[in-house]
């Protein structure tokens, strides 16, 4: 897998079918970021792409990952997340960027999970309530994920400060729900417990997806612009588009939607091929620093989304 230049070139199309909705488990003990991603990309059948301000050397560190129940996207993140690294999933194309720092949904389920309010994703109340008998006295951590794993099917993640105290666990119940096992987890080790794309995430202090016990289900970047109905309608942009002008034509032409455009003097155009939902392309050019954009309703119905460009000049 090599480092790309400025070429920006994805497909952005969400299945929800295809190897990246597949259980996809992995043990890496140690493994290098590079290959971990190029492993990825060979088995899910993915073309990855790197952003050329990613720091070379943060595919360099070693990372620890055991999962037997996410999917090839859940991977993808927690990929991501361990490495500091921020990772945007289309259909067959994979664009990994420097970390944004932003919270990315976290689903607080320790000791103060009751302090953070009503709206909770309903995928967490289902995995919440699943039983299993739970016998530690004094078992390391790599036991306790063990059983997690095979008696809830939840795979855990611990933060590094969290496995360097090699903490033990005691909790001994012949039948109680995955809520209560967190809530003790989180005493015992004196840790935050989430629920993060498809795991549990226990850590001290660490979280880099945002600040833990949020009091208000955090609220996606683009929600404010949804209102506009086109944002929600498929788009495929072709390489015959050459230009931004024309870029903006064809949007336009496949959305309904005025596209005003900003483009600095002799900006240039990236090869562009892109298919999904306009507020996928959309985000994945912010994503990528090539253009800013918002968008506005109009009393007829059109949206209007204005797009500054942000592209490197071609002197």
């Amino acid at each position: 897998m090599d480092l790309v230049g400025f070429i920006l070139f994805f497909t952005m199309t969400l299945a929800d079918t295809g190897p990246l909705e597949q259980i996809c488990p992995v043990e890496w003990r140690g493994q290098e970021v590079s290959a971990a991603f190029s492993e990825l990309e060979l088995r899910l059948g993915l073309h990855i792409m790197i952003d050329p301000k990613v720091d070379k050397t943060q595919f360099q560190r070693e990372i620890r990952l055991s999962a037997s129940h996410l999917t090839g996207t859940q991977v993808l993140q927690w990929l991501g997340r361990l490495s500091d690294l921020k990772v945007q999933v289309g259909e067959k194309t994979v664009i990994v960027m420097p970390s944004s720092g932003s919270s990315r949904g976290l689903v607080p389920v320790g000791p103060d999970a009751a302090k953070s309010g009503p709206g909770r994703p309903n995928v967490w109340s289902s995995v919440a309530s699943r039983r299993a008998g739970i016998h530690w006295k004094d078992t390391p951590l790599s036991r306790v994920a063990g059983d997690i794993s095979s008696g809830f099917a939840v795979d855990v993640i611990y933060d590094g400060g969290v496995l360097e105290d090699a903490g033990m666990v005691t909790l001994d119940h012949p039948s109680v729900d995955l809520q209560q096992v967190c809530h003790d987890l989180a005493e015992q080790l004196q840790a935050s417990v989430e629920f993060v794309d498809g795991a549990l995430w226990v850590h001290r202090g660490q979280d880099v997806n945002g600040p833990p016990w949020p009091s208000t289900q955090p609220k996606k970047a683009a929600d404010s612009v949804l209102p506009v109905p086109a944002l929600t309608q498929s788009v495929h942009l072709t390489l015959s588009v050459t230009n931004w002008d024309q870029w903006a034509e064809e949007l336009n032409r496949l959305t309904g939607d005025r596209i005003l455009m900003e483009i600095p003097p002799q900006a240039a155009y990236p090869i562009i091929e892109a298919e999904g939902r306009f507020l996928d392309v959309l985000e994945a050019g912010r994503l990528l620093g090539v253009f800013t954009w918002t968008a506005k309703p109009g009393q007829d119905g059109r949206g209007t989304i204005s797009v500054r460009i942000q592209a490197p000049s071609n002197g």
